[in-house]
């Protein structure tokens, strides 16, 4: 007979096997929100319904508090803020681990450079941060930010910032200069932006809308879509995604014709999106927990 001791060891044993052997699943073009009240929501492209991304109870953080900003990294770990702080996420394992805190306040925006470094803002300035050591540097400038928007980092490293009553800078990736850069007044208060395969930005103003800006010439083209943005990303194929609480829609930049990629869900408050390949535990392997309890209590 199997004491309560042995029991224990046994489910011990039983449940660090099903830890290591736990199967995984890879899911290309998944979609991933930010949510109030949901944290991070996952949409499987071969079924639009979002489902709450797990997160370990082992986690030293607890349930992040109002997750907001997000961006994707090239291993399919998900990078994060929570009000001035900087996580990462593994999807594979649901571990949260924490990777800078910025000063001067919550994060405004944030964006990906090519070797992997994080561009941020807020009010107190723009920042780039190392992601595997934490070190948080700030590009030196005279400028104050009366209100900071978003950030993107375009193909050839420059960096983008909109900022409150029309500004638009573009910092010098090397020498962190910054050049205000000259636009045709279509929009007023740009917002989120991001920067496109071709060069141009995607710049989302709160009163107007969307516009394809050319930073080269200056000139903006709005796109007209109907819809409010919370948050915008460039997709794994290069379209160019919106979330809000009606869901995730992709939009042509060309004629505004939005797709709606999550036709039966909507969201009490979306805060971001992205979108690329995502690994994940996979479900029907949980199962093989509790067929190794079974065989545990027959034992007994």
């Amino acid at each position: 007979m199997v004491t309560a001791r042995q029991w224990i060891g046994l489910l011990g044993v039983s449940a660090c096997s099903f830890s290591a052997a736990a199967a995984q699943t890879t899911i290309s073009d998944a979609i991933v929100i930010t949510e109030l009240f949901e944290s991070f929501q996952l949409v499987d492209p071969s079924g639009p319904s979002a489902t709450p991304l797990g997160l370990s109870a082992a986690n030293p953080f607890g349930v992040p508090g109002i997750p907001g900003q997000l961006l994707l990294e090239p291993s399919g770990t998900l990078l994060f803020t929570d009000f001035s702080l900087l996580r990462r996420l593994d999807p594979a394992t649901g571990l949260i681990t924490e990777v800078a805190e910025l000063p001067g306040g919550v994060f405004s925006s944030i964006a990906l450079e090519a070797d992997g470094s994080v561009i941020a803002n807020n009010a107190s300035g723009v920042y780039r941060i190392n992601v595997v050591t934490g070190q948080v540097d700030v590009f030196a400038n005279d400028i104050t930010f009366f209100g900071p928007g978003g950030v993107a980092v375009a193909g050839n490293g420059d960096i983008f910032v909109t900022e409150f009553f029309e500004d638009l800078y573009k910092i010098n990736p090397v020498t962190g200069d910054f050049t205000l850069v000259p636009t045709d007044g279509a929009f007023s208060v740009p917002g989120l932006v991001e920067a496109l395969p071709n060069g141009d930005l995607a710049i989302w103003d709160f009163p107007s809308g969307l516009f394809v800006f050319d930073p080269d010439t200056g000139t903006s083209t709005p796109v007209p879509t109907g819809l409010t943005a919370s948050g915008t990303a460039v997709g794994s194929n290069g379209a160019y995604l919106v979330a809000n609480g009606d869901g995730v829609f992709e939009i042509d930049l060309v004629t505004g014709v939005s797709t709606q990629l999550t036709p039966d869900e909507t969201f009490f408050s979306a805060f971001d999106v992205v979108q690329g390949t995502i690994t994940i535990p996979e479900p029907a392997s949980a199962a093989l927990l509790f067929v190794g309890l079974g065989l545990v209590r027959r034992r007994r």
